[in-house]
């Protein structure tokens, strides 16, 4: 789903109650959330939605790896990345489906 489809998901589901669902406003408010959400994660911490998962900052360690292309052993630096871990909520929505 990209960003726009989301946008017009978020706005069907706005349009039967709200009338300010326009796209302009749903797009902010989108964006605000998503800002806000990178925002606490890349500050270290942790984040969780009720009913649909959490997302945590976890540290990669430095470590040995092989180039894909040359096969060449090459050293790949420490690097920090986000984990998501879907609620039961959201596993079981998935899974009727």
């Amino acid at each position: 789903m990209t960003r726009k489809a989301l946008i017009e998901a978020i706005q069907d589901q706005l349009a039967l109650k709200k009338e300010w669902a326009t796209e302009e406003t749903v797009a902010s408010v989108l964006r605000a959330t998503l800002d806000a959400m990178s925002l606490q994660l890349a500050e270290g911490d942790g984040l969780q939605i009720q009913g649909f998962g959490s997302f945590r900052v976890v540290d990669r360690a430095e470590r040995i790896g092989r180039h894909p292309g040359t096969g060449e052993m090459m050293q790949i630096p420490f690097s920090r990345t986000v984990k998501f871990t879907p609620s039961a909520a959201l596993k079981d929505a998935v899974n009727v489906m």
